[in-house]
């Protein structure tokens, strides 16, 4: 973490099951991007700390988010 002044508590632990998929739904693709990664540019561009709250299950899936 940067030590901000401000931090985004993401809660992505959807499983994605009502989308129809088999993955997580944070990772599903809205215009090619995985919808984590529109939240997580997002924060980041406006100087935000970022804490994502996820399924253990799949934080191998997670990593390329982890900064």
């Amino acid at each position: 973490m940067r030590q901000n002044d401000s931090l985004a508590i993401v809660l992505a632990a959807g499983k994605g099951t009502r989308m129809g998929r088999n993955i997580p739904k944070p990772l599903v693709l809205v215009n090619h991007k995985p919808i984590i990664s529109w939240i997580v540019n997002s924060f980041s561009a406006n100087n935000v700390d970022i804490l994502a709250v996820i399924n253990p299950k799949f934080k191998n899936l997670f990593k390329p988010f982890n900064k």
